[in-house]
Parts: structure tokens; C-alpha cells; sequence
């Protein structure tokens, strides 16, 4: 429907009411306001059809924008979940290369301290060899 009501000009109305259609004016005025009545309710039923067409194409474009800002935040989420495992992963190979790291130098720390033994019972030794040769 196009929201206009057809209309007819006053002799139309005139004419379809002089014949055995029309039993009185007061009929006749009573069917003009009624479809006056009729008019004036599909005008404003037009008007509040057009307005929820409006809010609806509003209600439209702000649903799609609410979805593409769910769907780029899904993609960021996507993204920093991906740097987050690969950082992890980078993480778990460092703290593997520090283990073996420590790892030696506590090996190098147990032969410094084996060498440092040693190096002390050669020089008691040499020592004792020198006041025996000097005695």
C-alpha cells in the first residue's frame, strides 16, 4: 500500500448517494467521517510504518557494525593468542638453554674446586719434598 487514500471528488460521492444507494444525508455524512476516520488512521499508520522503517534500518547498521567490531575483536584476540604461544614457546627454549648453562658451570665449579684440592696436595707435597732435600 502506498499510504495514499483514494479520494473522491464531492460529486462523485454525490452522484453514487442520489440513487436508492444513500437512505439520507446524515448517512452520507456519517460514511464521509467514517472514511475521513478511516484516512486519517491509515495516514498515521503510514507514518508509524515509515518510522519503524527508519528505526529498523538504524537498528540494521548498528547490528552490523556491533558484528564487525565482535569479529575484529575475535581476530585481534585470534592474534595475541598466536604472539602469546610463540613467545611461550620462545620462553620455554630459554629457560632449557639456561638449565644446561647452569648446569656447566656448576660441572666447571666442581673441578675448580677438584683442581684446587689437587693444587694443594701437590704443594704440600713439593713442600715436604724441600725441607727433606734441605734437611
Amino acid at each position: 500500500m502506498s499510504g495514499n487514500v483514494q479520494r473522491h471528488p464531492p460529486d462523485v460521492l454525490n452522484w453514487f448517494c442520489a440513487g436508492p444507494y444513500c437512505a439520507s444525508a446524515a448517512t452520507h455524512a456519517s460514511a464521509r467521517a467514517t472514511a475521513e476516520a478511516a484516512a486519517a488512521d491509515a495516514t498515521a499508520l503510514q507514518s508509524r510504518l515509515d518510522a519503524l522503517r527508519v528505526a529498523h534500518g538504524e537498528q540494521s547498521s548498528a547490528l552490523a557494525a556491533a558484528r564487525q567490531q565482535v569479529s575484529d575483536a575475535a581476530a585481534d584476540s585470534s592474534t595475541a593468542r598466536t604472539r602469546l604461544e610463540e613467545r611461550e614457546l620462545s620462553a620455554g627454549a630459554v629457560e632449557g638453554r639456561m638449565a644446561q648453562l647452569e648446569a656447566r658451570l656448576e660441572a666447571r665449579d666442581a673441578e675448580l674446586r677438584q683442581a684446587a684440592v689437587v693444587r694443594r696436595a701437590l704443594h704440600n707435597t713439593i713442600q715436604e719434598l724441600k725441607a727433606g732435600a734441605g734437611a
